[in-house]
């Protein structure tokens, strides 16, 4: 692909006839109108919306938009020649420019030369997002190899795409020097107006049709710019500019034909076309040969460009606006031949979609006959672009219909595109995927946080509910509760309490007097309860001791009678290895009961009982 250049799209017939440089860099030509004097301007600032300012050769175009994407102001300040970027009082020009026409909630863009912007238009596979950088930066390097530290990269997600039955990710990625960031971004903020973002001027016109301002929905169309010794091919799909390509020629072309022509037929009048002379028509002139230098040559071209169709060659010489336009139709053609091959291309490489329109952002490119040759010629609509009519609001701005030609009015189609820009749709040098994928993280962390914060909300929001319910039930319940005892309301005195207390006594020893009648029942039952099979009790008595009424004195000093014992006298069988840990066992299962306390063996021997080794012992159980 050819090497990407910028020719200001802005460049008008004033600047073609101060005469042109060899490179691209070069975005107009000089105007004649003195420093500071302001070409045409529009309504009365505004607040807000965003500013696009176009820094050309000759001139500074402004174009305010406002966010809903209306024109709400223009102006356009003409540059002397000594004047350019690289003088020390240019920042003063640009903030005098800008004073008065940009407020403190407005938005700055800019562009930097397109001449080193390098564009490709990638398909990688479909990566998560954190690993989607990473590959269209190597894919990136690998057809285009650059220096990241000299350079600025970024890339757009243009979305999924299937290429050859694959899913893949479309991406736009590009390059532009570092070193024309830096120096835009340090002459604004010398000149006290920080920008927002800096962007290309593909990219601006890439704004017109995202914003809707010019349609390629679903369609491929191109923009072709017609510059002095440099032209501009951007071809975009669906609203995405795909291919951007700088050729190597333009209107000095066609200059330099019409010099040499008319040269040539003044100086053989009967080899060349008809020229008048003092109103006469004749194929015969005086020999003029060397009289239309480079000056005159341009102001015929300029002449023909306006619309004229009787042109003064020379005093006196006069050529119709038809033999004009035959001169430069060899150049205009050589032109139209690389705008050809550039669509074969991109139809063959890219979307494989036909360009079905060429919108013309220049100069040249808004003459009629120009135009209808290049239509013709390529079989494609071509329309000029007048960003100072599309989408404009009801109430269009001041100065628009005193813009006198469509060329002057097409000159702020560079700054018309910035001001549409916007960090959502605009791919901005000073915003790159470094600093979005730094915002995502940070964004990802906050959402992170808010979302555990509303968890937990909702967590508190929920129990405090829960606790609210479970109050209003017990306040119910304590509300009927309080309704019962208002209900149930006895006189309680002293008489009745102390009645009450003896009933209590009365009823305390008769269950005492129930409990010691029963208790050796329950002894003998729990202890048959709890007595293996492999042990047998041959005697059981029981100590209990008597149970005399409490009283005062009995409380104060002891009863002095011991506890109740239960005795008990058996034999354990079994292996003799077992018997002695059975009756253990049998022992410390009696202590767990709640009837009986710590056993006390008083004797255990061996016997030899019907035939085998038994063990005969007596134990003092505690009665509790």
């Amino acid at each position: 692909m050819a090497e990407y250049d910028e020719i200001s799209s802005t460049e008008k017939l004033l600047n073609v006839i101060k005469g042109g440089d060899s490179g691209p860099e070069a975005t107009s030509t000089p105007s004649a109108k003195p420093a500071g004097a302001t070409k045409v301007s529009g309504t009365v600032f505004r607040k807000g919306g965003v500013v696009g300012v176009e820094l050309g050769y000759n001139e500074i175009r402004l174009a305010k938009i406002s966010k809903r994407h209306q024109l709400i102001d223009f102006k356009s300040i003409p540059l002397t020649d000594d004047l350019n970027r690289t003088s020390a009082d240019f920042p003063k020009m640009i903030k005098s420019a800008l004073s008065g026409f940009i407020g403190r909630d407005t938005e700055l863009w800019a562009a930097v030369p397109s001449a080193g912007l390098e564009l490709r238009y990638l398909k990688i596979p479909r990566l998560p997002r954190k690993q989607v950088s990473n590959a269209v930066f190597w894919t990136y390097k690998k057809e285009n190899p650059f220096n990241e530290r000299e350079h600025v990269f970024d890339y757009e997600n243009l979305g999924d795409i299937v290429d050859e039955g694959v899913k893949k990710t479309a991406v736009l990625a590009y390059s532009v020097p570092q070193t024309d960031v830096e120096e835009l971004r340090s002459l604004f903020s010398r000149a006290g107006y920080p920008l927002t973002g800096i962007t290309t001027v593909p990219f601006a016109f890439q704004n017109m049709f995202r914003t809707g301002w010019l349609e390629s929905k679903g369609i491929s169309v191109c923009n072709l710019f017609i510059g002095r010794n440099w032209s501009r091919i951007d071809v975009f799909y669906d609203g995405n500019v795909l291919l951007s390509r700088g050729i190597k020629a333009g209107m000095n072309s066609m200059i330099e034909a019409i010099r040499v022509r008319m040269n040539e037929t003044l100086a053989a009048p009967s080899q060349g076309f008809v020229i008048e002379v003092e109103g006469e028509s004749t194929p015969e002139t005086p020999q003029m040969a060397g009289q239309v230098d480079l000056d005159t040559a341009r102001r015929i071209f300029t002449d023909f460009l306006d619309g004229q169709t009787d042109i003064e060659a020379l005093p006196g010489v006069s050529i119709k606006d038809t033999e004009i336009f035959d001169l430069i139709v060899p150049a205009l053609d050589r032109l139209v031949r690389q705008v050809e091959r550039t669509l074969e291309h991109y139809v063959q490489t890219y979307r494989g979609v036909p360009v079905s329109k060429i919108y013309t952002t220049s100069v040249s490119g808004a003459n009629k006959r120009i135009k209808e040759h290049i239509g013709q010629q390529l079989g494609i609509t071509v329309e000029s672009v007048d960003p100072l009519a599309v989408r404009a609001p009801l109430s269009a701005p001041r100065g628009v219909s005193g813009v006198r030609t469509a060329a002057e009015r097409a000159a702020f189609a560079p700054a018309v595109g910035l001001g549409l820009s916007d960090n959502e749709h605009t791919p901005n040098l000073l915003y790159t995927y470094k600093e979005k994928d730094q915002q995502a993280s940070v964004r990802s962390v906050k959402q992170a946080i808010l979302i555990a914060f509303v968890l937990v909300m909702v967590a508190l929001g929920g129990w405090y509910f829960y606790q609210k319910g479970v109050l209003n039930k017990k306040t119910a319940a304590a509300d009927r509760l309080q309704q019962q005892l208002d209900e149930f309301s006895p006189n309680v005195d002293q008489p009745l309490i102390l009645k009450l207390v003896g009933k209590v006594r009365e009823n305390e020893k008769i269950m005492a007097q129930y409990g010691r009648k029963y208790k050796s029942m329950a002894l003998v039952s729990e202890l048959a309860a709890m007595t293996p099979s492999n042990i047998r009790l041959m005697n059981i008595t029981a100590e209990l001791g008597g149970y005399p009424e409490e009283s005062s004195d009995n409380k104060n000093k002891g009863s002095g009678k011991e506890k109740p014992v239960l005795k008990i006298e058996g034999l354990v069988t079994g292996e003799r290895e077992k018997i002695e840990p059975a009756l253990a066992q049998y022992l410390l299962g009696l202590q767990m009961s709640p009837l009986f306390g710590k056993p006390n063996v008083t004797r255990q021997t061996f016997r030899f009982f019907q035939g085998r080794d038994v063990l005969v012992f007596e134990a003092d159980l505690e009665v509790l």
